[in-house]
């Protein structure tokens, strides 16, 4: 027999290890929806994921866990939006989807499930570039079969005929030990069992902290050379870890994949007994026990199955009076019972460490005489009275005083078999077969009696098997939740799956869970559970998912799962199916399926003679508005409406207000400013959740409608963030894009101050489009600045353009027009920079009439920077090497005047001069007055009397008929004597101004356009 529990342990030790390496099982579900199609990854665990969509027709989701992806349950080749699925990886689980150009994608994450939604393409001829794409047909997965090992080769040896012993004498050798006796040999097949078994025991205990590790479990290991006892409870949002029998060198130790999540776990007491303490906060952790002695392990976590805990029994002694009773808890291997005092509070506590981790009190409870804190391991108590006693005994603890405990008498014990016949005999006709709520039959009486019921069953748990203990459990749960009592139904129903974890799989249990969860408002972990495969196609959970998925603001999957009829609903307790006649009224208005709602409706209104609640009544009166309002009687909508915004029901009061408000801007009664007025005093009467979120939605697009782009951002920002994952969440993000993006467009941009639309940018950059949709519209900013003259940040959205965002042609047109911003702004070096990035970038381009147009503005630009730096003769020496055009005469001659080389510029004027083609009889411009005059400067200050000779004749008639005030300026120039004036360089120079002739050519990108 030893040997069959030792080959078992060695079993269960091998698969504990085995299993650490197998990967989950990951569901794909896939459904075609009205205008999208979305996917479904059903994990067994909670994951977390990124989705990337870099490429525009591929999109890759990848999960931080690793899982087999099973798509028995996705129809690839009805939807038409995903043209192919491929797995990329599945450790961790990697897929890529090829989906249409234009199509819109929205994820979200419900409990375990990771939901991603594709759109149909807004560009109807994006699906022909799917063609291409290869479609998988659908695929049914079968599990895989596991081979068995093939069995080794054994040679067979056919053993040899008997022989007949040889009638010899038998010789013994000397010198050999003494032969074992049975009893020796006995003793030491014992010690080598033993040995085998602590081996194996060590190995399965190692294996299972493996394993936790692996599933981000966390761990508290003790290890010692000699016998410790242990005792470990919940107080005051911490862990508190007693141990007894410790060595100096003992000292627990925490091992966790996520140290950033736990603190040190600190000494609170050294002596005789130790005691720890590990803060956790919030987090909602689980607990277990492994091992003893000299090896102790807790193992903490949310997915944690705690040990199945020792319950008391009571001992009753006397049935007179109230306080006749002693506590006895059956612990094995009970160790100390000592006293320490709670930090906290400054109480004694009296701690029962135990020897085995297996031993454990449980859940809290809570008596008369004292309170017993939940333990892992051990039993830890906080007395009420002085005069408690704990006392150690044969098989447990025993817990008494001296007068006798407060417990329940045997006659109560005995009502428990009012649990026996639950069912009324009426009801059980009454009730269709397929109906999986019995609510009726768990009611057992009136709300008045739920708390003598709990009592009862409660005192007579402890004396059945464990079957019939989670059986009162569960029936403790559903007659909770049969009264609306959802948090208490779920505390039962966690009970009953710690005392048995195996029916955590039951379909049934999943179902009453979930209503619980749901009743609690904790909607996506009722989902979770209205999930569960075994619950598919049920009608009637589909009305709870409704129910639930509406609470999650996903209407339309909601509406997609609504029956043809209610008359399900119509047997629930009415406090129960009023509240979810409100819900799936709302759900099917919002799919415009007024009859239905009307007839829930109708079934609230009617009930208990009309008497509703507030909440009720006022949900009620605002359906009716908008059943009203879709029939098209928007009089009696406003009447509605009208009523309910002026109600005490913070909820509808609001939503009504939000509803009118609406309704009357779209039928032109109230302006944008009334809109806007309203809704900034509505936006504060309800806080935290989608309604508040709806609100500031309408608010920010009034704000946008008067041009106000930051603060209806703004307000749209603080929206999207209390929409969560909702649909309103999607519509909030998309609505803000379009209006961010149709603010930067050309036509409007011009209507937006600089300084506004920096702001908008700076403060709202994510919504900037990826691309070259964005590169677009930073460039369109960009130009918008210059024209305003806001140079410097112009240029410092062009030059991230420059540095990190463009290639090619478009990244060469970029850097030349921030040079000649720069060189507008009079900073020559950074243009010289940005033109030498368009200049490398020009190298990698072929040969073109682009390319040298390019090199033509690269030039001109460069020479222009080396001028305004004061490099005058490099900036002339590079302009030599260019043809001559009107462009460079201008530059050159620009040049030449500002280093005051008077030749040169002499000669450039001269060119441009020509350029102009001034005739004797033609019309003479400001400008071409001052070139004529700067001209005659260069020359006398040149002192080319020959030269000045000839412009005096050739120009002298023209600028005294054409331009009167430069003609006495040229006659004092151009004099064949030189007067004092013109002895006098600096007035000489200052006869005239100086004009830029390359002004022109740098102003002209100042209004360049896309």
């Amino acid at each position: 027999m030893k040997r069959i529990l030792f080959f078992i342990s060695l079993c269960v030790s091998v698969l504990i290890s085995a299993s650490v390496f197998a990967q989950d099982a990951v569901p794909l579900r896939a459904k075609v929806l009205d205008g999208y199609a979305r996917l479904v990854f059903e994990w067994p665990q909670n994951v977390t994921y990124t989705v990337d969509r870099s490429s525009q027709n591929i999109v890759t989701l990848k999960f931080n866990k690793a899982g087999a992806l099973d798509q028995s349950d996705a129809p690839f080749s009805d939807i038409k939006s995903i043209a192919k699925l491929d797995v990329v990886s599945e450790s961790p689980l990697e897929v890529e989807l090829y989906i249409p150009r234009s199509s819109r994608i929205r994820d979200l994450k419900i409990g375990k499930r990771v939901i991603l939604d594709v759109y149909d393409p807004e560009d109807a001829a994006d699906l022909k570039s799917l063609a291409e794409v290869e479609k998988p047909k659908d695929v049914v997965v079968e599990a895989p079969i596991k081979k068995a090992p093939e069995p080794e080769e054994k040679t067979v040896q056919m053993a040899e005929p008997p022989r007949a012993a040889p009638p010899s004498i038998v010789l013994v050798p000397e010198n050999l030990p003494p032969p074992k006796t049975p009893e020796q040999i006995q003793r030491e097949e014992e010690q080598k069992r033993q040995e085998e078994a602590r081996l194996a025991m060590e190995k399965a205990k190692q294996d299972a902290i493996k394993k936790a590790v692996e599933q981000k479990e966390h761990i508290i290991s003790l290890r010692g050379t000699q016998e410790m006892t242990m005792a470990a409870y919940e107080s005051f949002g911490g862990l508190w870890v007693v141990v007894g029998g410790a060595n100096a060198f003992s000292a627990p130790a925490l091992t966790t994949p996520d140290p950033q999540k736990f603190p040190e776990l600190q000494t609170v007491q050294n002596g005789v007994i130790d005691v720890y303490y590990l803060p956790v906060g919030e987090r909602e952790l689980y607990y277990k026990g492994i091992g003893g002695s000299l090896a102790w392990d807790l193992v903490m976590g949310d997915k944690v199955k705690p040990n199945p805990p020792v319950l008391p029994e009571r001992i009753i002694t006397s049935t007179d009076g109230l306080r006749s009773g002693t506590l006895f808890w059956p612990l094995d291997g009970v160790a100390e019972i000592v006293n320490i005092e709670e930090p906290e509070t400054g109480q004694t506590l009296t701690v029962v460490t135990v020897e085995n981790a297996t031993q454990s009190a449980g859940p809290a409870q809570t008596y008369v005489d004292f309170d017993v804190l939940p333990s892992s391991v051990g039993l830890v108590i906080r007395p009420r009275v002085d005069d408690l006693e704990v006392t150690k005994t044969e098989g447990g603890v025993e817990i008494t005083r001296p007068s006798g405990l407060a417990l329940s008498l045997p006659k109560d014990l005995d009502a428990a078999e009012l649990f026996e016949n639950k069912v009324p005999k009426m009801a059980k006709s009454d009730v269709k077969k397929d109906v999986l709520l019995r609510f009726s039959e768990w009611q057992l009486g009136d709300h008045s009696s739920l708390k003598k019921k709990e009592n009862i069953l409660l005192a007579g748990i402890r004396g059945q098997t464990q079957s019939r203990r989670v059986q009162d459990l569960i029936r403790l749960g559903k007659m909770f939740i049969s009264h609306a009592r959802g948090a208490e139904a779920q505390g039962y129903f966690q009970f009953a799956v710690s005392e048995m974890p195996e029916i955590e799989e039951s379909a049934e249990l999943r179902a009453y869970r979930g209503v619980a969860k749901a009743l609690s408002w904790k909607s996506r972990e009722a989902l979770d559970d209205f999930l569960f495969p075994g619950l598919d196609g049920n009608e009637e959970i589909n009305l709870w998912k409704a129910f639930v998925l509406a609470d999650l603001g996903d209407w339309q999957q909601a509406a997609s799962l609504l029956p043809d009829k209610y008359a399900v609903l119509y047997t629930y307790p009415y406090n129960i199916a009023s509240r979810m006649a409100v819900v799936l009224a709302e759900v099917n208005l919002r799919a415009g399926n007024v009859r239905k709602a009307e007839e829930l409706m109708s079934y609230i209104d009617t009930q208990k003679e009309g008497e509703l609640i507030p909440p009720v009544q006022a949900a009620l009166q605002y359906l009716k508005g908008e059943a009203a309002r879709q029939k098209k009687d928007i009089e009696q909508t406003k009447e509605l409406w009208g009523e309910l915004a002026q109600d005490k029901d913070d909820l509808y009061r609001t939503k009504a207000s939000l509803a009118l408000t609406i309704l009357q801007s779209n039928q032109d009664e109230i302006t944008n400013e009334d809109v806007i007025d309203r809704l900034e005093r509505l936006r504060y009467g309800w806080r935290g959740d989608g309604l508040e979120a709806q609100v500031n939605y309408w608010l920010g697009d009034a704000y946008f409608k008067a041009k106000d782009y930051i603060k209806g951002l703004v307000i749209m920002r603080e929206a999207a963030s209390m929409a969560d994952e909702s649909v309103l969440a999607a519509r909030i993000t998309s609505d803000m894009a379009e209006t961010y993006n149709s603010m930067f467009k050309e036509e409007n941009l011009k209507q937006v101050s600089p300084l506004d639309a920096v702001a908008v940018f700076d403060q709202f950059k994510e919504l900037t489009p990826v691309g070259t949709e964005g590169d677009k519209l930073v460039q369109r900013l960009a130009e918008h600045l210059v024209r305003s003259n806001l140079l410097s940040r112009a240029a410092k959205l062009l030059q991230h353009q420059v540095d990190h965002r463009l290639n090619g042609k478009e990244k060469i047109r970029i850097a030349i027009r921030l040079a000649a911003i720069e060189l507008i702004d009079k900073n020559p070096q950074k243009a010289i920079n940005a033109l030498g990035k368009a200049n490398d970038t020009l190298n990698f381009i072929s040969e073109s009439e682009d390319k040298e147009q390019y090199k033509r503005e690269i030039a001109l630009l460069r020479i222009r920077a080396y001028a305004q730096n004061k490099e005058y003769k490099k900036a002339l020496s590079l302009i030599e090497a260019l043809p001559l055009n009107p462009v460079v005469n201008r530059l050159k001659a620009d040049i030449a005047w500002k280093a005051n080389y008077w030749d040169i510029a002499a000669e450039a004027l001269n060119d441009v001069l020509i350029d102009e083609n001034i005739s004797a009889d033609g019309k003479l411009t400001q400008e071409q007055a001052d070139i004529i005059l700067n001209r005659a400067i260069a020359l006398n200050l040149d002192n080319d009397r020959i030269s000045l000779a000839n412009m005096r004749e050739k120009y002298s008639t023209l600028m005294l008929e054409r331009n009167k005030d430069k003609a006495r300026q040229f006659e004092v120039i151009t004099r064949p004597r030189r007067t004092a004036l013109l002895n006098d360089r600096e007035a000489l120079l200052s006869a005239v101004s100086e004009v830029d002739l390359f002004k022109e050519f740098l102003d002209s990108y100042r209004n360049i356009q896309n």
